[in-house]
């Protein structure tokens, strides 16, 4: 078992919740999109990874929560990442596919007018396969390496990846080989890992690279220093910080036990 509490968790995800609807950054903020879906996907982590399937189910039966996000996903005016965010989340809550049928348009419509690594990334989420003749219409045959840019961080080349994944491609195996390596080169000497090899460690990196390495098939340098990393980044509240002795938030901590998960899978 790893050394982590999961109530503790639990317990701070759930204090962010609205009476209105949605979760927020903090006690005082507002419910977003973006905190609303770090909430659900923890909540996800710890029912398929860590057999807690109550706070999932809660928010399932929560009517607040359902209205909070149908009203979103009714709007017109999201960004890329927004459109995926909700889309994800209602994925989580189980709501019917109708639900999200508007929005899924807005993510091909996102990638065909500004065809960049990012847009592409996030509408690949929703869209799955479905993207591919898309990418080939738009960009032509070499459409992977146009969307690469020529100095990619741990974040975009995991995006870089996991586009191709979600759209039935495999890079080929001597990228594969490299990629690997480089993304261990990002593991620094604290055990976490950087934007860039020798950067300073962040818990989104933790993730992306972990992600990244996962769709690779490899395996982290340094397995236990990684894990040693994240858990020192838990406060006494149950959250997550980017760094040890960071204030906790919902992105740090959904990154934090997304990467533990990945981490135990790995083992």
């Amino acid at each position: 078992m790893l050394p982590v509490e999961w109530g503790s968790v639990v317990a701070y995800v759930s204090l962010l919740a609205k009476a209105e609807g949605g979760f927020g950054a903090t006690r005082r903020l507002p419910a977003t999109a973006e905190d609303t879906f770090h909430a659900l996907a923890i909540f996800r982590v710890l029912d398929q990874w860590a057999h807690l399937p109550g706070p999932l189910a809660a928010c399932r039966e929560n009517q607040g929560l359902k209205g909070y996000l149908r009203q979103r996903l009714n709007g017109r005016q999201l960004d890329a990442k927004t459109v995926f965010q909700l889309h994800a989340t209602a994925r989580l809550m189980a709501l019917p596919a109708t639900a999200t049928t508007a929005i899924e348009g807005l993510a091909a419509g996102h990638f065909h007018r500004h065809p960049s690594l990012h847009t592409a990334y996030h509408a690949a989420l929703v869209l799955g396969h479905a993207l591919l003749p898309q990418l080939e219409e738009r960009l032509g045959d070499e459409w992977a390496a146009r969307l690469l840019p020529e100095r990619a961080t741990s974040e975009e080349l995991m995006m870089w990846l996991a586009l191709q994944q979600a759209v039935g491609v495999t890079p080929q195996a001597d990228r594969r080989a490299e990629l690997g390596r480089w993304f261990g080169d990002c593991q620094g000497p604290d055990g976490g890992f950087g934007f860039l090899p020798g950067t300073t460690s962040f818990m989104e990196n933790c993730h992306f690279c972990l992600r990244a390495l996962a769709l690779l098939e490899a395996r982290p340098r340094d397995p236990q220093g990684a894990l040693a990393f994240i858990t020192s980044c838990q406060t006494v509240n149950g959250g997550f910080g980017r760094r040890a002795k960071a204030a906790p938030f919902l992105d740090a901590t959904y990154h934090a036990v997304s990467a533990l998960m990945l981490l135990d899978k790995r083992r």
